[in-house]
């Protein structure tokens, strides 16, 4: 505002991991880019500017999405061109397939995670499995090693020991970067999983292989998901806001009728989509009778005080799980 950064959490945050790659030898830095309502598309102006005024030298590529193709794949095509050193498009193909493989097997490995924390009897087995398989697929050579660590974990995972719980089911929602990066939401989902009394099962329905499913080469499904949403928002959020505001509004709007118990609202300072969200998130929270805890992060955020927050957040999702069992008798299975 005024030619001022008002919170700068988020530029700080990513530049020790490009230093470390300039000083480690990198030429070209890639970064996605985008003029939308979202301040991300300003981020690599700004990262280059640090940077060079640091005194590394580099060159920064900036990629954004080739929808739609008319206006954008000229563009699209010459950053990924220049990012791979004119590659052919067969080995460009070969790659990303490649890549999307690996993240889409770990996002599924992760979503099993978040089920079986709420039911496995020694808590911390499937973390185990999970630190393990990362690591094998990193090293797998193709994409058929890659699905055999996959069907390996979830056949391991499925083996693991279980109790009958009566978890709480928590839907994390929020801005995209603050949601997946772990590092700066203090590693929320190992907090929530950690959790024993009561036990939760986290809902994350924000990934890198949703996200590439909705933007880069969408599927059927991504986009019913994505209208789906797009519509349980409208009535609230009737215009597109930037970022992931109107989807924290829709993936809220419907989590009562999906069984959701609580929804943890994820935001970095300042982010005006997500500001908008939140006003909007504290009247479905009274509609639909469902708590709604929101975390701002800064760089003053530590984990203390939000581990706090979150046990007593946790409480209330609790009482009103055991209000509920008294009521019907109604469990999560596993």
């Amino acid at each position: 505002e005024g030619g001022e950064i008002e919170d700068d959490t988020r530029i700080r945050a990513s530049l020790p991991t490009l230093r470390y790659l300039l000083e480690h030898g990198a030429t070209h830095l890639l970064m996605v880019g985008g003029k939308g309502k979202c301040r991300l598309g300003w981020y690599a102006q700004i990262q280059e500017q640090l940077l060079k005024k640091l005194g590394y030298e580099f060159e920064m590529i900036i990629i954004d999405s080739p929808l739609p193709f008319s206006r954008r794949w000229g563009k699209f095509r010459s950053a990924v061109k220049e990012a791979t050193g004119n590659a052919s498009w067969w080995r460009i193909i070969r790659a990303l397939y490649n890549g999307y493989h690996r993240i889409a097997a770990i996002d599924r490995a992760e979503k099993e995670c978040h089920r079986l924390r709420a039911f496995e009897r020694q808590q911390g087995t499937v973390d185990r499995l999970f630190r393990r398989f990362v690591r094998a697929v990193e090293q797998a050579p193709d994409c058929a090693a890659v699905q055999q660590q996959l069907r390996n974990f979830l056949e391991e995972a499925n083996s693991i020991e279980v109790e009958e719980t009566n978890p709480v089911r928590v839907r994390i929602v929020g801005e995209i970067w603050v949601v997946l990066e772990s590092y700066v939401n203090m590693h929320l989902e190992r907090m929530l999983g950690r959790s024993s009394d009561p036990r939760v099962w986290v809902d994350r329905e924000i990934s890198v292989t949703n996200w590439f499913h909705q933007h880069i080469f969408p599927t059927r499904e991504a986009l019913r998901r994505r209208e789906e949403i797009k519509v349980a928002a409208r009535p609230y959020l009737g215009e597109e806001v930037g970022g992931h505001g109107h989807i924290s509004v829709g993936l809220t709007a419907l989590a009562r009728q999906e069984g959701i118990d609580g929804i943890i609202h994820l935001m970095p300072f300042t982010c005006m989509p997500e500001i908008v969200a939140q006003n909007i998130l504290v009247r479905l929270s009274q509609r639909f009778d469902i708590p709604v805890l929101t975390w701002i992060i800064t760089d003053q955020t530590g984990e203390a005080g939000l581990e706090t927050r979150i046990e007593a957040f946790l409480d209330i999702l609790k009482e009103r799980k055991l209000a509920e069992v008294r009521r019907n008798g109604k469990l999560y299975r596993h």
